[in-house]
C-alpha cells in the first residue's frame, strides 16, 4: 500500500469536492509554510510531499473540474493509505 494525500472541502458552495496535489506545469509538487510562492517547497513525487505533509507544512492542491478549485491554494492535506 502507498500513502496518498487529499483534501475534502467542508464549506462554500464546493462542500464535499476532493482535492489532489497540484502537479504544476513543470511536473513538479509543491508545499508551503505560507501562501507565498517564494515559500514554495518543490518535490518531485507524491511521497515526498507526504514527508513534508508529516512535518506541518500545508500541501497545494486542486481539482481541474470543479470551477473554483482549479488553481492550486495551501492546504492541510489528510494522509491515507491507498
Amino acid at each position: 500500500m502507498s500513502e496518498k494525500l487529499r483534501h475534502i472541502v467542508r464549506r462554500g458552495k464546493a462542500i464535499g469536492t476532493v482535492l489532489t496535489p497540484h502537479r504544476f506545469r513543470d511536473g513538479l509538487l509543491a508545499a508551503s509554510p505560507t501562501h507565498l510562492e517564494r515559500d514554495f517547497v518543490r518535490v518531485r513525487s507524491e511521497r515526498e510531499l507526504v514527508e513534508l505533509a508529516r512535518q506541518g507544512l500545508k500541501i497545494l492542491m486542486s481539482n481541474p473540474k470543479v470551477p473554483g478549485h482549479n488553481v492550486p491554494v495551501p492546504v492541510i492535506a489528510e494522509i491515507y493509505e491507498k
